[in-house]
């Protein structure tokens, strides 16, 4: 569908994403954010939309859970789009333009912690988070059902809640508004079997 609407992007997305898998978390974003304006959110969308992009987050997230120190500590998801940004501020009252959603070793293992016992889970009526959750994180993040304020972390600072339901299940990714960084970094994240598809 996006190679329809804008093939100079989904081609350029094709082409580089494989290569921005392997570069530095920095270089990454840079190179996405040197995408002319006009065709950003395009190109987000279309990096987001690549099989590749969805098995790294899983394999990222794999190597987390097994305790392996990954010589790149973030992973970016892509910039936030134009739609989106708009949302986000009119949400939390900041604005978010040129930020990226990164995922992040640390939080892998917050979330496993969090959300990755099966009972516990159960008891909240959820199941529990696997590394295979992660290859959803794209698909959520391209077309989310909902989007809205998360609240504040322990230490003041704004979170978003993205919501997605996919086969069934309502996939819920926090992410936490880090200005300095200017990132969305994964948070937490949560599954919610039984929710009724769209």
């Amino acid at each position: 569908m996006l190679s329809r609407h804008d093939p100079v992007m989904a081609e350029m997305a094709a082409t580089f994403a494989p290569k921005t898998v392997q570069w530095d978390y920095t270089l990454a974003k840079a190179f996405m954010q040197s995408v002319p304006e006009s065709g950003r959110d395009a190109f987000a969308q279309a990096y987001r939309s690549l099989p590749s992009v969805a098995d790294d987050a899983r394999r990222f997230a794999a190597r987390a859970l097994r305790g392996a120190e990954d010589d790149k500590p973030y992973r970016t998801l892509g910039l936030v789009i134009g739609p989106h940004v708009d949302e986000i501020e009119s949400l939390i009252g900041k604005n978010v333009a040129g930020f990226d959603f990164a995922l992040d070793s640390h939080a892998v293992r917050h979330i496993n912690k969090s959300h990755g016992d099966q009972a516990a889970e159960a008891k909240r009526g959820q199941r529990a988070v696997t590394a295979e959750d992660y290859e959803m994180l794209p698909l959520i993040l391209n077309s989310p059902d909902t989007i809205e304020d998360g609240g504040k972390t322990d230490a003041g600072t704004p979170v978003v809640r993205i919501a997605k339901d996919i086969f069934g299940e309502l996939y819920v990714a926090a992410f936490e508004v880090r200005k300095g960084r200017k990132m969305l970094a994964l948070q937490s994240m949560w599954v919610r079997p039984g929710a009724p598809s769209r």
